[in-house]
């Protein structure tokens, strides 16, 4: 007997008392924000601001720009909202995003990631690391990419593991990585020795990496490419900065397995963070060339005058003097950004610009890009493509920091040499196509594109289908 002698009036009322604390316990971690001082939208207990997405209803990519459009409507420059019962803070005002990501950097330097190296050590990368370990792990010349530019493999060669690999890697559910480490406390994802990365993959990726470094060392071979550029960091310094000792043949074998697992964790970052996101860019790009003919044939006629001019060969000054095929290319990276937001979260007190409200430490910070890049107020008709908003004239008129697709500050993509060179890697992959080929829309692509977020760049359902012909 618990409370009379009916034990299924005892359990409704329990039931109703859980019920009744749980309700009161949201609606006291939704006054969070009015306590700070913050406005912001009308949460649903117990939700948020995020139902509709997190009940699969819709995109969590439209649910963001639903949220910007919300707050911005109502004349905020900053607003309070809450990710389930998760308190956010998201800045309106392009100088507060400024503030976010370049002039108070140091307060926001970590992403909101779970990482437990004991667990899997390609947690231990630039993408994950916060803090010091960032810092040191950060080089100056993180300027090489995937493939032969990263590992020094020859993807065009079908017989060999390693391009097999690159071309058929097992495949991560990002998507459901990143809501589990913004939904779930991390202390809970530790004792649970979550692992971000799938088993297969890691075992995968390693063996590559361990048999390129093997490689590399007995045969005394240097290619100059972003692994070899790893093995030189790492070689004498651990993540930490600290030096590594390898006195005696024992310590040497240990010091060699955590050079490569060092240098493992850093190179996953790059095929992660490149892979995925630039094959979005490169596939909005072409969809976009297919629907639009007459932007599709100025853009060839651009391609083959310049490359005619230049013996027909891919130089700095060629890819710089193919002007409308940069607009092209800005244009895509506006209306298509590969990450729909960046996510920080506040290290140091930071308080907001022009206010007293200070930010707790551990508060998450949502920058929302795809919200930015969709304004009416900086992009007039956001959903149509129009590469002349970034003609020379119209480029000066769009505001500092109202495009923003690799996000900004020395967190954006994984550096300036990276952005580089996937905007280098996009238009001579977008010329060589437009120079061989005209392209049209196959049937099988839906329109309009429906897409749907289930890893690192919002895909399309269905995939993007498109026909080629050859006009050599």
């Amino acid at each position: 007997m618990l409370f009379t002698n009916n034990p299924l009036y005892d359990f409704f009322c329990v039931c109703v008392a859980l019920l009744a604390l749980f309700v009161t316990y949201c609606k006291w971690s939704f006054s969070y924000w009015k306590r700070k001082g913050l406005e912001g939208l009308e949460p649903s207990i117990p939700f948020g601001d995020t139902r509709d997405a997190l009940l699969g209803r819709k995109t969590f990519m439209a649910t963001w720009v639903e949220i910007y459009n919300n707050l911005k409507s109502k004349g905020l420059r900053y607003g309070g909202i809450y990710f389930g019962l998760k308190p956010v803070y998201m800045p309106i005002d392009l100088n507060l995003v400024k503030s976010i990501l370049t002039t108070h950097f140091n307060s926001f330097t970590a992403h909101r990631l779970y990482v437990d190296e004991e667990v899997d050590p390609l947690m231990g990368n630039i993408l994950y690391l916060s803090g010091s370990r960032w810092r040191n792990v950060r080089l100056s010349r993180y300027n090489s990419f995937l493939g032969c530019c990263c590992f020094g493999i020859d993807l065009t060669a079908t017989k060999t593991w390693e391009a097999d690999f690159f071309l058929n890697c097992p495949k991560k559910d990002t998507f459901r990585n990143i809501l589990l480490d913004l939904i779930i406390p991390h202390p809970i994802l530790h004792f649970c020795k979550y692992n971000s990365f799938d088993p297969e993959f890691s075992v995968a990726f390693n063996s590559l990496v361990e048999k390129s470094v093997i490689y590399r060392k007995e045969k005394n071979v240097e290619i100059n490419d972003f692994l070899q550029l790893l093995l030189r960091q790492f070689s004498n310094t651990d993540t930490l900065g600290s030096p590594r000792q390898s006195k005696t043949a024992g310590s040497k074998t240990s010091n060699d397995k955590s050079v490569i697992r060092d240098v493992a964790a850093q190179s996953v970052a790059l095929f992660v963070g490149g892979s995925e996101t630039l094959a979005h860019s490169l596939a909005q790009a072409v969809y976009e060339l297919a629907l639009a003919t007459e932007i599709q044939n100025r853009a060839r006629r651009e391609v083959i005058r310049v490359l005619e001019e230049n013996e027909n060969k891919f130089t700095n000054d060629t890819i710089t003097n193919m002007t409308y095929l940069d607009q092209i290319v800005s244009e895509t990276l506006r209306k298509h950004p590969a990450g729909d937001n960046v996510i920080r979260v506040c290290e140091k007190a930071y308080k907001i610009p022009d206010t007293d409200i200070e930010l707790d430490i551990g508060t998450m910070v949502v920058v929302p890009i795809r919200g930015i890049h969709y304004d009416p107020s900086y992009y007039p008709d956001p959903e149509v493509f129009d590469p002349e908003r970034f003609n020379e004239n119209n480029r000066a008129q769009i505001p500092p920091g109202a495009w923003i697709p690799f996000g900004d500050g020395p967190r954006n993509c994984i550096g300036l040499f990276c952005m580089r060179l996937a905007l280098i890697i996009m238009k001579i992959t977008l010329a060589t196509i437009l120079k061989n080929f005209e392209i049209s829309l196959n049937k099988r692509t839906v329109t309009p594109l429906k897409l749907y977020n289930r890893g690192l760049a919002a895909t399309c359902e269905g995939g993007i289908w498109v026909d080629i012909k050859n006009i050599n």
